[in-house]
């Protein structure tokens, strides 16, 4: 939400907020967001309702609307939990209503998400094309079958942690040498955003960059040592 309003698509003056925990709620309203006492009137201000809870609080949350909420089939639900189908939603709340499944990733937080989206059959095309708008404001938006949005979890939900395990012999050889202390950490990440910035908007075939990048024929080969300590040789045929 924090990098929607900052990216302008919505003011924070539209968005109602309601947590059960006060403090999270304290820290929407600093950014100009309305807060709510309880689940009926957040549910009440609007007609997007968007799900930001753990799957295992699903049934106690979608139990409360049932309860409190009145005429839910006006209301069009974005559900933001791993493994919560549309269906599961439209039959907890007891109502046939309008869901949309979307799986962000943790780069949401800084604009740069990636983040897979789905819909049941009640959902307009104008209200999904909305919705969609709103996260490709903090990224790229991939629109799915809803029948691959649980595979999808170990894509893009999770893949920030495979480049991390990438970048973090970078951070070593860096720390090695002792160049982190005159950058102050930030190199290794720039290193990391600079490749993903080629292989985005240059269309970069993975194999392809790595035989023509570390693999030479009759030429040098650069390559680091399980000590970090940068090297390079004439070899014939060889891979770094």
């Amino acid at each position: 939400i924090k990098s929607i309003i900052k990216s302008g698509k919505i003011n924070a003056s539209d968005v109602f907020v309601y947590d059960k925990i006060s403090q999270k709620v304290s820290d929407f309203a600093a950014l100009g967001c309305n807060p709510c006492n309880c689940i009926k009137d957040v549910c009440d201000s609007g007609d997007y309702i968007i799900l930001a809870v753990k799957p295992q609080d699903y049934e106690l949350l979608l139990c409360d609307i049932r309860e409190k909420v009145p005429n839910l089939e006006r209301k069009i639900f974005i559900s933001i939990a791993a493994a919560i189908s549309t269906d599961y939603i439209s039959k907890t709340l007891g109502v046939s209503c309008s869901v949309v499944r979307v799986m962000p990733n943790t780069p949401l937080l800084v604009g740069l998400g990636a983040t897979a989206i789905s819909r049941n059959e009640l959902v307009s095309d104008k209200d999904y094309t909305k919705i969609c708008t709103l996260f490709a404001a903090s990224g790229i938006v991939c629109t799915l079958p809803e029948e691959l949005m649980n595979s999808v979890i170990s894509v893009n939900s999770t893949s920030p942690v495979y480049v991390y395990m990438l970048a973090r012999p970078i951070s070593y050889g860096m720390g090695y040498h002792n160049v982190t202390e005159y950058n102050g950490g930030t190199f290794e990440g720039t290193i990391t955003i600079g490749a993903n910035g080629i292989m985005v908007n240059k269309n970069t075939n993975f194999e392809h960059a790595i035989e023509t990048r570390y693999y030479y024929k009759d030429g040098y080969v650069f390559c680091f040592d399980r000590k970090y300590r940068f090297s390079y040789k004439k070899q014939k045929n060889s891979r770094c």
